[in-house]
């Protein structure tokens, strides 16, 4: 009986220690409404291993994964909620149009105000925690 809640305390702890570890999430929020992100291309490490994750184009797997994008009004505030706070973040806001144009901001108070000009954001956060390194995808059409 003994061998057998020692053999379960040690097989319970080296799960623990090992193999529970992933990314964490990303919660996306702007008036009361939740934003469906989509996890991209990540690396992340446990005690004993690693795992590298590498994913299409943004755009092709928000497609993919049928994430719709949200439809928001001009200098609509977003809130970024992680899992597990990361020590560094950027966000790449890629528009939909002719010009293709993008750009690269940092948050403030895990917060960041919409664009004034109507159109369909692509937004790439990369966010670095102790453990790797994850991408978050989602889009917004701004009206």
């Amino acid at each position: 009986m003994k061998k057998t809640l020692f053999f379960l305390t040690c097989l319970s702890l080296f799960i623990l220690l090992t193999g529970c570890s992933s990314p964490p999430t990303l919660t996306v929020t702007a008036d009361k409404k939740k934003i469906d992100t989509v996890k991209g291309s990540y690396c992340w490490s446990s005690l004993f291993s690693e795992k590298c994750v590498d994913t299409i184009e943004p755009s092709e797997l928000l497609k993919k994964k049928k994430n719709d994008p949200v439809v928001l009004h001009k200098a609509t505030t977003l809130n970024f909620k992680f899992e597990e706070e990361p020590q560094t973040v950027e966000v790449r806001i890629e528009q939909s149009n002719a010009s293709s144009t993008s750009a690269s901001v940092k948050l403030e108070d895990n917060q960041l105000t919409l664009p004034q000009e109507n159109g369909t954001y692509l937004y790439i956060v990369f966010s670095k925690h102790a453990k790797g390194t994850v991408t978050h995808l989602f889009t917004i059409n701004v009206e």
